[in-house]
């Protein structure tokens, strides 16, 4: 298996995310080559998923929702996140300190 890998950008990072929704806990699952597994509460449309997301993100990071932008793809459950003002490492740290 490749190390996991988060993309610096300019200003921040950017990681690709799978989510499982209708979950019993909001959480981070696991890690793999270069994609974060995140469980969420939620069931509804894309647009609550994204603001569950982004909460849950935000409170694991301890930034402002603001920081953080998604970019959905043809699949429901993938995301592109880009956090903003965080390095890679910070990233990561926060991410995967208790997976």
């Amino acid at each position: 298996m490749r190390d996991f890998k988060i993309t610096n950008t300019e200003g921040g990072a950017a990681l690709i995310i799978i989510l499982t929704t209708g979950a019993k806990q909001n959480k981070v699952v696991s890690k793999d080559d270069e994609v974060v597994h995140i469980d969420l509460t939620t069931a509804g449309d894309d647009v609550e998923i994204d603001r569950q997301l982004v909460r849950f993100l935000a409170t694991k990071l301890g930034i402002h929702r603001e920081r953080i932008a998604t970019t959905s793809s043809k699949k429901k459950n993938k995301r592109m996140v880009i956090v903003m003002g965080m390095t890679p490492e910070e990233i990561q740290h926060y991410l995967f300190a208790q997976v």
